[in-house]
């Protein structure tokens, strides 16, 4: 529906021809590994991106030809020992516009919000009678990524803890607390200015995530 916007619309109804869809080549190679007490799965990838698009935002529309490739690998792994168990994965990505049909000073940089590693982990351990409890905390985070496509304004790298404490209280009937971002921790996920003017006074539009949040969870099985 972006398209219906400027000229890639012929008088014919058809949109020009190759922007009729955004291409997208992409290859995978990847390797699993199943132990006794043990996975581990490795992902390597490649992607070529073709997009054209419009950006609407409070400071105006723009409009996006560009090219981009990206690859990586991606990480993901499982322990168990007794009652403990342990799953995490880690994605590394180097992506950078390659074409700029409208801006091409952007040629060579890397695309916005896109960080070099985001990773995951959750650990748990399992206690009490008949492994009744359960206690553990995941981790969620990523590392550094540019605000916009003009690569100047930084938006700093962040990770979050979340605990929880599982008990089954009966048979069908359990009980769950949780703690997202129990620390309070500030992430900034978007930011929608490029960069700041010195000896001036800026204002910056930014997103994050949600800040410290408790729940309580009770779960029937019937």
């Amino acid at each position: 529906d972006r398209l219906l916007f400027g000229s890639n619309i012929l008088s014919s109804g058809r949109a020009v021809p190759g922007l009729s869809a955004d291409m997208v080549n992409q290859a995978e190679l990847g390797y699993k590994r199943k132990l006794t007490n043990a996975s581990i799965y490795a992902t390597a990838f490649y992607a070529g991106i073709s997009e054209q698009n419009w950006d609407f935002s409070p400071a105006g529309i723009r409009q996006i030809q560009r090219e981009y490739t990206a690859y990586g690998l991606e990480l993901e792994g499982s322990y168990t020992l007794r009652k403990f168990n342990f799953n995490g994965s880690v994605t590394w990505t180097k992506a950078e516009i390659t074409k700029d049909a409208i801006n091409p000073i952007f040629e060579g940089n890397t695309p916005r919000r896109q960080a070099a590693f985001i990773y995951n982990a959750i650990a748990a351990y399992k206690f009490g009678q008949q492994n009744r409890y359960e206690i553990g905390t995941s981790i969620i985070g990523t590392t550094k990524a540019y605000a916009q496509d003009n690569n100047q304004l930084i938006m700093p790298g962040y990770a979050y803890f979340n605990p929880f404490i599982t008990a089954t209280l009966t048979k069908d009937f359990t009980a769950t607390i949780n703690v997202n971002n129990v620390f309070d921790s500030i992430g900034i996920t978007e930011v929608e200015e490029g960069n700041i003017t010195e000896n001036t006074e800026n204002i910056v539009r930014a997103r994050a995530i949600t800040g410290r949040t408790t729940s309580l969870t009770l779960a029937y099985t019937f």
